[in-house]
């Protein structure tokens, strides 16, 4: 079988003397493995994207790929080389994406949203994305948080926490006798029109990272990755309010 996709380029390994094992996610086929011979000339960069046509002869096979970079994203991954912020977010999100996803369960708007988190990360400076995309990836995976109104009263102004079993968002009324049990909800999470800053980041991640943090270890039996902690410590280190 044939069939020609794009995507983007999460880790390779080598296999003999001249070829790889990659691991793409694609627009069409999701979650996708398969060998492709080198070409010292021009080396694979993980976190590009790739027009990718794969060849097998069955369905269950591991196909042979043959790859060409896609035109329109050299410039994104230029612009993140040069930024340590903006390469460990690509860094996390391929390895969430690899530890999260489950081979060949594609959904092409997750992949479009996907696509442009990471725009708007490279050239745009906007780390919240990244926040975002975690928010997107948990949604993919059967475990999208319900931050619109609140869980008790169904009202969708002034809300300020979020329950760490259930996802669901409160407002401060209900929810400031058990602040101490519950997470802050920053304001851009859950309106898009308010502004992020470095804390409405941090405490996004918080939020984001112990959910992901349930789901991996309840139904996967694996931890999140070491990137994603590194990312972290990057902009906890960071002097400026607004992340870029």
């Amino acid at each position: 079988m044939e069939w020609l996709d794009e995507g983007l380029l999460l880790r390779t390994k080598p296999h003999g003397e001249s070829n790889l094992i990659a691991t793409f996610f694609t627009q069409l086929h999701g979650l996708t493995t398969g060998y492709i011979r080198t070409n010292k000339k021009y080396p694979l960069q993980p976190g590009n994207l790739y027009h990718i046509r794969n060849k097998s002869r069955l369905e269950t096979h591991m196909g042979l790929f043959t790859v060409e970079q896609h035109e329109t994203f050299a410039p994104i991954i230029c612009a993140a080389l040069i930024s340590p912020i903006k390469l460990a977010c690509i860094n996390a999100i391929r390895t969430l994406l690899i530890t999260t996803l489950i081979d060949h369960d594609a959904t092409e708007e997750f992949y479009i949203r996907l696509k442009d988190h990471i725009h708007e990360i490279c050239l745009s400076g906007k780390t919240e994305h990244y926040v975002l995309f975690e928010k997107d990836l948990l949604t993919h995976c059967g475990f999208g948080l319900d931050l619109t109104r609140c869980a008790v009263t169904n009202v969708r102004d002034n809300l300020t926490y979020v329950s760490p079993k259930t996802g669901r968002a409160v407002t401060e009324s209900i929810g400031h006798p058990y602040k101490d049990q519950l997470f802050h909800l920053p304001t851009p999470l859950s309106d898009s029109n308010t502004p992020w800053n470095k804390a409405d980041i941090l405490d996004g991640l918080k939020i984001t990272g112990h959910f992901l943090q349930r789901m991996l270890h309840e139904h996967l039996h694996r931890a999140i990755p070491p990137e994603r902690a590194f990312l972290i410590s990057l902009i906890n280190a960071s002097k400026v309010t607004n992340v870029i």
